[in-house]
């Protein structure tokens, strides 16, 4: 009779690829608001991109070496805002122009009132295709913020008890923009938006502090990883859960067998000390019993069960008493 020793040696293949590791390029932070908004940002982004975070009060000279610049505005339409002139305005658009990445937060970002002509204050703003922002008297409650764009937004969708969340009026932008995202009250408010020339890489996003923290992490990841592709949003790049395959070796006292479970279906080899194939098999999706040739002679093997998924190698002995 021979008998069969396990060797309890396991040699374990991934059995499903790593994820695709994030760009390691450079994002501009530029601190614009005295609100400090963007430090909201600032703990956000070690989580999810692995490139240089710069952040400073104004930009820079060289605003080309940027993936992305996220622009942080007042949250009042007033004007002139802190640090963007008109001149920076005109590099921000040939940055745009060059495929340049743009997020803009802010409460507002028109000029409002304050200069006759709003054209020329504007044009960032205008060349991104908003032409009228407004916020009514009508004092709302949100309950729900949802996205609606296939490529970034869609499947954000957080909703929560009407109060104490609301704001002093509805928010309103109008031009050639494409919303992306939506507050919900009595109607649905847009809450971020997307010029409607998508060639244009940017997102302008009106913030409401007390509703922001319901989905900010979330909104923002699928900006700067699936719009901007700087990263890898852990949300929609998790795989699938790799079914187990397992393998092992039994005895009944006369036969050796492979008992085999996998999902899909794959290849088992069993192989000799010397690397020469000595038994092969395919292996259908499932559980099955595969019993060795009787003809195996002692010594040591190991049976190699391969997938689409990955292998699994299993060694064992067969030893006659």
């Amino acid at each position: 009779m021979k008998r069969v020793f396990t060797l309890f040696l396991f040699l374990m293949f991934p059995l499903a690829p790593v994820g695709a590791q994030g760009l390691h390029a450079k994002i501009l932070i530029i601190r614009d608001s005295i609100w400090r908004a963007e430090d909201r940002v600032e703990a956000l982004l070690p989580s999810i991109y692995s490139g240089t975070i710069d952040s400073m009060s104004s930009l820079p000279p060289n605003i080309s070496q940027y993936d992305a610049i996220l622009l942080f505005v007042e949250s009042r339409n007033e004007a002139p805002r802190d640090t963007i002139s008109i001149e920076d305005e005109f590099r921000l658009i040939d940055y745009l122009k060059n495929g340049g990445r743009l997020y803009a937060e802010g409460g507002f970002f028109l000029s409002g009132m304050q200069y006759p002509d709003t054209l020329l204050y504007d044009t960032l703003w205008r060349f991104m295709g908003l032409q009228f922002e407004g916020l009514d008297a009508i004092e709302v409650s949100y309950y729900r913020v949802h996205g609606v764009d296939s490529e970034f937004t869609k499947g954000i969708d957080t909703s929560w008890a009407q109060d104490p969340f609301g704001e002093d009026g509805d928010y309103f932008p109008r031009g050639n923009i494409s919303p992306v995202l939506f507050a919900s009250a009595d109607a649905d408010y847009i809450f971020a938006w997307v010029p409607s020339d998508r060639s244009i890489r940017a997102v302008v996003h009106h913030s409401d502090e007390q509703i922001i923290g319901s989905y900010y992490s979330l909104f923002l990841t699928r900006v700067l990883c699936d719009y901007f592709g700087l990263c890898v949003d852990a949300v929609k790049a998790a795989p699938p859960a790799v079914p187990a395959a397992t393998l092992r070796v039994v005895n009944d006292g006369v036969r050796t067998s492979l008992i085999v479970s996998t999902e899909p279906s794959g290849v088992l080899d069993v192989m000799n000390a010397l690397g020469v194939t000595v038994y092969h098999a395919s292996v259908n999706s499932g559980a099955s019993r595969i019993e060795l040739p009787e003809s195996l002679q002692n010594g040591v093997y190991f049976a190699h069960l391969q997938t689409e998924h990955g292998g699994q190698v299993h060694f064992f002995a067969i030893v006659g008493h």
